[in-house]
């Protein structure tokens, strides 16, 4: 099975953790074009580029669809399976089916909400319907696909990517009896944040711009993104690890829904029906409704003794493992369902 993955090429990047799996499994191979990459690359030269993004993106986007189309042919994939999509025009997917390929979508953020510039662009919204197979981590825009535009969809949910020297490393740590939240901010973020701070919730903050965000910053540790290792340790070390959505996010699951667990944190996260469904509620995740019921769920975990919350992190990381929620797990589902297509 050949397959191009056209996205992003760098380690953190879902496109790597995938083809690294897909690689494994035998009888595959699998290459990244990183479009991305080089799209990034072209809005990113000067400010004028960056206007011209905004204005008339497929102005700057001529020569990358050409080297895409070229580098196909040459490649010659029985799949491709297209990240976001944001630096591909539709007439550049017209062209790459003709060539006989499955064309695949996979957006992990939202194909129709777009929360930020990097989130989806025209390509994304006029690119929709070109497309063979719809992949989505969101149970109910799955049925919206099928439903509203007779795609064929597979479900596949975000993962997590740790090895066995991270994870005892992160094991190792010295809790701390704070609440963490690591993630940049967004203006739902800062307004749940500024409710907990002035409730006197002590909290440690990870991410770009958080600083400037806030307007109290009382109880409130405030330190730049982690990733990585570092990631993991701080997963780990803060007795309670918060989950607050972004809005293409809503009603569903996304990365730290696993990451948290998996590294064996104490997950407050909103109250999905998917989340409901990956982890039994009270047991290996806390669930909330809204910033009231957070915050008193927050002061219940706070005052847990040590074999309550040990029971609780070994529960969420058993969950994790025995239901084979890692990207190598997932990738070996993506593998299955290649198959049936071919």
């Amino acid at each position: 099975m050949k397959i191009l993955i056209l996205g992003a090429n760098k380690e953190h990047n879902l496109e790597y953790v995938y083809a690294k799996h897909l690689n494994c499994l035998g009888n595959v191979t699998c290459e990244i074009f990183p479009s991305y990459d080089k799209y990034a690359e072209i809005i990113n030269r000067n400010v004028l580029k960056k206007i011209i993004n905004r204005l008339a993106v497929n102005l700057l986007l001529r020569s990358l669809n050409s080297e895409i189309v070229d580098f196909v042919k040459l490649y010659r994939p029985e799949i491709i399976w297209v990240f976001k999509g944001m630096e591909i025009m539709p007439k550049t997917i017209i062209e790459l089916k003709k060539l006989g390929c499955k064309l695949i979508n996979y957006n992990p953020d939202h194909p129709f909400v777009f929360s930020g510039p990097g989130s989806g662009n025209m390509n994304v919204t006029q690119s929709f319907k070109l497309y063979d197979y719809h992949f989505t981590y969101n149970f109910t825009l799955k049925k919206q696909i099928e439903v509203e535009h007779r795609i064929s969809t597979f479900l596949l949910p975000f993962g997590y990517e740790l090895n066995d020297f991270q994870l005892n490393k992160a094991l190792d740590v010295q809790e701390i009896n704070r609440v963490c939240f690591i993630g940049n901010p967004d203006k739902k973020r800062v307004k749940f944040v500024e409710f907990l701070l002035n409730n006197n919730v002590n909290l440690t903050l990870f991410g770009h711009g958080w600083e400037s965000k806030l307007k109290n910053k009382k109880n409130c540790e405030i330190f730049d993104a982690v990733y990585h290792d570092e990631l993991w340790l701080n997963l780990r070390k803060y007795r309670i690890q918060l989950n607050i959505f972004r809005e293409h996010n809503y009603g569903s699951h996304n990365m730290r829904t696993f990451e948290i667990p998996a590294v064996g944190g104490i997950q407050l996260a909103p109250d999905t029906q998917e989340n409901r469904f990956f982890f039994e509620n009270e047991k290996e995740i806390f669930l909330y409704k809204n910033k009231v019921e957070c915050l008193k769920k927050i002061k219940l975990l706070l005052s847990m003794n040590k074999s309550e919350i040990k029971a609780i992190q070994l529960a969420a990381r058993n969950r994790t493992f025995t239901s084979k929620y890692s990207y190598s797990d997932r990738a070996i589902s993506v593998y299955d369902f290649f198959k049936t297509i071919l």
